[in-house]
């Protein structure tokens, strides 16, 4: 009989595969240092955010454009709908982000004063990990 743990070697791989691709989607205590650096003197800024999420950003209206011309395009009032709500979920993400960014902005002085930055240029530089660098 097999144990609750037991897992098939199939399984195995597949839980090895996404380990693997999670560690290659992650960013390195390294990146992130820099990124925290990057934003030391003024927070976050609306350019920063837009520059590192243009991607996100370009999907996003790719799909609205797609939506703005189904919702012209379609005779069926289900159709006309669908979009209304595809429409609808893009403004709320975009007020989602914009939101984030205020909020992050507002409270940058408080957070700029509860990091230790010299940990922070540490990491950045390669010299140890969060764990040691503690």
């Amino acid at each position: 009989m097999r144990s609750p743990n037991h897992r098939s070697p199939s399984a195995q791989v597949v839980g090895e595969h996404r380990r693997s691709h999670e560690k290659m989607k992650k960013k390195t205590e390294q990146q992130l240092a820099r990124h925290m650096l990057a934003h030391r003197a003024k927070g976050y800024s609306l350019a920063y955010v837009l520059r590192k999420s243009a991607l996100h950003f370009a999907i996003h209206i790719g799909l609205l454009a797609l939506f703005v011309i189904w919702f012209f395009a379609a005779d069926e009032l289900c159709y006309k709908g669908l979009c209304l709500w595809g429409l609808g979920a893009f403004v709320g993400a975009l007020a989602r982000d914009f939101g984030w960014l205020r909020r992050i902005k507002a409270q940058w002085p408080f957070t700029e004063k509860i990091i230790n930055w010299q940990t922070v240029e540490d990491l950045a530089e390669g010299k140890g990990s969060a764990n040691t660098a503690a």
